[in-house]
């Protein structure tokens, strides 16, 4: 149901508050409290527990892009079977025992909740004992030690039950060892034991004292010692059996843990989220939750629309723990991009830093208003489930549905420049999301009894984790937003990592450069036995900047190419400055690897996906010469519609039968297999020959099977669907319908199925088939299946999407390589980038010898193979070359004016400033005449 009042009021207003007197006050603090509760108690967050932000059912901690979303959910739900098995295992631990008045529940989620049962138990004995205290102060004291007494059971009885859960759990992972899941449940359990061990002793300690002080009361003064000696004798022998509890749970938990180190696995079976994002998480659904109470309370009458008031903060609990609230301080002199984006834009530092909400181009559409995702039509009908819409509409690419222009190379890249600016996280779990119906977790995907492929195994979910919530930048209440885990902009994040701890992993901290793996030919990317893939025994996994960077084959070579040209230019740089720091040496060829970058993706990747027509509306081209402003009022973040439905056009271009050297490999037999890179021959050198010459599929409704039907397939039927993945995300996100994306983009806005008029007549009557109306098709679906634009590889809806954003990456980044500022690339070093293509990089960083000039178009008559040797470079001594200070500009004489700097370093070597004294900067201008 529409609820026009409290949208509204989210909507505009900075935030809300019912503190609006004493009573309301305390109402307030009432629904946060609550609010607060209730995340709790969803058994998600580390410091309530041995919850360890380990994902079920869910999407990998690298985010969703191409084939890298689904290896997790294959995994987790093969840990969540496991746990299924007995309700004694770690995450199954949820028993209650019931002792006198007292309730202590074993709960995986919550390190305290015997200790809160005993305390409700004691709580309400206290008060029944402080109602006595006028009439018999014996009765009172009486009442306080049964309730001690209560509560010391349950909390004894609560330790049995985590000893007894611990050394179940830690017999499955001594059995299992190489399940990292159970190795995980079985150290999670030992930290339940042992906090529950630590509350029995704790809580007979008190119940002995309690019992102390009874008898002394009820007995005279005389006997008072005497009974206080029988109570301490008994109390001690409680606390004795409360000790020999304890050590039991202790025992237990020891021998959990040290099976659980000696089952330690290489890899990352169990993906735990990182400390900052578990806080954000937890705050997100904070803020989910208040708002939901908020409905509540307005379609109860508790409060009424016009209580809700503008003011200044929300509940200042829920502020205070808003993670964007701190102030962050920028230095403007710092020469070099941040690591995690912050202090890009001066005036609003948060604006495109990594682990940041995205922004939105339109309001989410919520089936709540608030979070939980659309599934009713305009019509009043059921949505039609995204599984249903994948194999009804977007059906399978063959080898003979391809782009006659482009190479797949096209598609890929924009895969690993998607990875550059958005990574979605998605929620924490502690169970399998088939098996849940907590929405604000969960969101799985219903699988047809009659689906064309999995209904042969029987196979009736598809699990699905929702995207990690967050508060908005304004830590305002509102509908939920999405976290954004990389930095916005392009900056080569995927290369070099989203925050400064992984930029420095991956660094050799000598000579600028970064860390790589030696071969006897050319280097590879740092190997690590921390992340996941599917390797022979002895190869090891890889690690890059972004987490997916094992995903394929395809994705490993490009993380290699820029690893590579980082190094390549890091050690021309150290020989023309050798008193330059490994710090400055590093910065300055990051810089210059993000500038090429930033170049191929606007010269080259962009014009052919967007088309002139795009490109030149929105001013997308990348200048010949000269340099352009810095606009400090665009934000530069990442929208949500580009993210989850721009950018992602690329799945449909991807190819099913990939070609490495002379060989043909079914997608399918390349998820995350890195032992490709350890053959004799370099690998990133034979993967880049097949993909300039292989050709991308159309980017159209339909996809290879290997992404539909058997993503990250391992055993027959247990694959993923890589489309409807995408639909499923783009309603849990609340973006909005094809059509309304159509009205902002200026377009025409269909009222039926025939008035589609970017879709052929047969892609209007699939969907007319799936929707029941025209304003329910998803963006995703309706976007990527829209005829081309001219001259590009996507419809108007995705292209007019892609530009915005683009555009707003362009003109909204201070550290801009086109850019005139003081952060500037001299005249020289600039030139020396517009020469850089994607074929000089593969030639400067393989073993390839001939390609042709365009990696992105066919071979072709116009697009011929030619000798490296030929294509234009990136002059290495423009780039080692570096500056002195500007001169000032001169008089403005003829339209024009002019200033000069001199060449500064090196002072001899072939690049020494001999022979390039200095460089002239000229400007148009306009002479007073003329003025």
């Amino acid at each position: 149901m529409i609820r026009p009042s409290l949208i509204l009021l989210l909507a505009i207003l900075p935030c809300i508050v019912l503190c609006l007197t004493p009573l309301q006050d305390k109402q307030c603090q009432s629904v946060y409290a609550k609010a607060s509760r209730i995340v709790r108690n969803k058994c998600l967050f580390r410091r309530y527990g041995s919850c360890s932000g380990r994902r079920h059912g869910g999407r990998r901690s690298g985010g969703r892009s191409g084939t890298s979303d689904a290896i997790d959910e294959r995994q987790n739900n093969q840990a969540g079977a496991n746990t299924r098995n007995g309700d004694n295992t770690a995450n199954g631990a949820n028993g209650a025992n019931n002792a006198g008045t007292g309730n202590a529940v074993i709960d995986i989620g919550n390190l305290t909740p015997a200790a809160a049962a005993a305390a409700t138990a004691r709580t309400a004995a206290a008060a029944q004992a402080a109602a006595a205290v006028a009439a018999n102060t014996a009765a009172a004291e009486t009442a306080n030690a049964e309730a001690a007494n209560a509560a010391a059971a349950a909390a004894a009885d609560a330790a049995i039950a985590a000893a007894a859960a611990a050394e179940e759990a830690a017999a499955i992972a001594a059995a299992n060892p190489d399940d990292p899941e159970a190795v995980a449940n079985a150290t999670a359990a030992a930290a339940v034991a042992a906090e529950a061990a630590a509350l029995a002793a704790s809580t007979a300690a008190e119940a002995a004292t309690a019992n102390a002080a009874a008898a002394a009361a009820v007995a005279g003064a005389a006997a008072a010692a005497a009974a206080a000696v029988t109570a301490e004798d008994a109390a001690a022998a409680a606390a004795a059996a409360a000790a020999a509890d304890a050590a039991a749970a202790a025992a237990a938990a020891a021998a959990a843990a040290a099976a659980a180190n000696d089952t330690v696995v290489n890899g990352e079976a169990a993906v735990v989220l990182p400390d900052n994002q578990l806080a954000i998480a937890e705050t997100g659904l904070v803020f989910v939750v208040t708002g939901r109470l908020i409905q509540q309370l307005l379609d109860d009458g508790a409060i009424t629309a016009e209580n809700l008031l503008p003011a200044v903060q929300p509940p200042l609990e829920l502020v205070e723990n808003c993670p964007f609230v701190e102030a962050l301080t920028c230095d403007a002199t710092v020469p070099y991009r941040s690591a995690d984006g912050s202090c890009n834009n001066l005036l609003f530092p948060y604006l495109g830093r990594s682990n940041t909400p995205f922004d939105r181009y339109l309001p989410a559409i919520y089936e709540d208003d608030l979070s939980a995702p659309r599934a009713t039509g305009v019509n009043g009908g059921n949505l039609p489930g995204a599984r249903l819409i994948s194999t009804t509409f977007h059906g399978a690419s063959t080898q003979e549905n391809v782009n006659p222009d482009f190479t797949h190379l096209l598609t890929m890249f924009g895969v690993f420049l998607n990875h550059d600016l958005q990574d979605y996280p998605a929620m924490p779990t502690s169970g399998d999301c088939c098996e849940t119906d907590d929405i604000d977790i969960c969101f799985p995907i219903a699988i047809p009894e009659d689906d064309p492929f999995f209904a042969q195994y029987s196979r009736t979910c598809m699990a699905y984790t929702r995207s990690l919530a967050t508060p908005p930048l304004s830590c305002a209440l509102g509908p939920r937003e999405q976290l954004n885990g990389a930095t916005s902009f392009i900056d080569a994040s995927q290369v070099y990592g989203s925050d400064l701890t992984r930029q420095t992993t991956l660094r050799t901290m000598t000579g600028g450069l970064m860390r790589s793996t030696s071969t006897d030919d050319l280097d590879l990317l740092p190997q690590s036995n921390t992340t996941f893939c599917l390797a022979s025994e002895g190869n090891l996994c890889f690690i890059g900047g972004d987490n997916r960077v094992n995903v394929q084959p395809m994705m490993m070579s490009q993380h290699t190419l820029f690893l590579r040209e980082h190094n390549r230019i890091a050690n021309a740089l150290s020989t023309g400055h050798p008193d330059w720091t490994d710090e400055v040496v590093f910065q300055e060829a990051r810089k210059i690897v993000i500038s090429e970058m930033q170049h191929i993706a606007y010269d080259e990747y962009l014009p052919k996906v967007l088309g002139p027509e795009f490109m030149n509306t929105y001013n997308l081209n990348s200048l010949t010469e000269g340099y352009s402003l810095y606009i400090g009022n665009i934000n530069p973040a990442i929208r949500n519609g580009f993210g989850a439905a721009g950018i992602i056009y690329s799945h449909s271009g991807i190819r099913g039968l990939i070609t490495i050297g002379e060989t043909q490999n079914a997608l399918i037999s390349l998820y995350y297999n890195a032992d490709v890179f350890y053959g004799e021959t370099d690998a990133p050198t034979l993967v880049y020959r097949g993909l300039t010459s292989d050709l991308a599929q159309e980017v159209d409704r339909l996809m290879t099977e290997d992404l539909t039907n058997r993503l990250v397939e391992t055993a027959p039927g247990n694959g993923w669907d890589l489309a409807a993945l995408n639909i499923q995300q783009g309603r849990d996100n609340g973006l909005p319908s094809y059509t309304a994306w159509r009205q902002w983009c200026g377009l025409s806005v269909p009222e039926n199925f025939t008035d589609l008029v970017d879709h052929t007549e047969e892609n209007q009557n699939l969907l007319s088939q799936l929707y029941e109306n025209v304003a329910d098709i998803d963006v995703w679906s309706g976007g990527v299946s829209e005829i081309q634009v001219a001259g590009g590889d996507v419809g108007p809806t995705l292209a007019c999407i892609t530009a915005r954003q683009f555009q707003a990456l362009k003109v909204g980044d201070r550290f801009w390589y086109e850019n005139a500022g003081p952060n500037q690339l001299s005249l020289d070093t600039l030139a020396a980038v517009r020469n850089v293509t994607m074929s000089r990089l593969i030639c400067d960083n393989t073993n390839i010898e001939q390609i042709q000039a365009d990696a992105f178009l066919q071979i072709s008559d116009t697009n011929p193979l030619v000798n490296c040797n030929s294509l234009p470079s990136a002059d290495v001594c423009a780039l080692v070359r570096s500056y002195g200070v500007w001169s000032a500009w001169t008089a403005c004489a003829d339209g024009q004016m002019s200033r000069t700097r001199a060449c500064a370093a090196p002072v001899d070597g072939p690049c020494s400033c001999d022979g390039v004294a200095e460089e002239t900067q000229v400007q148009v201008c306009r002479n007073r005449a003329q003025q």
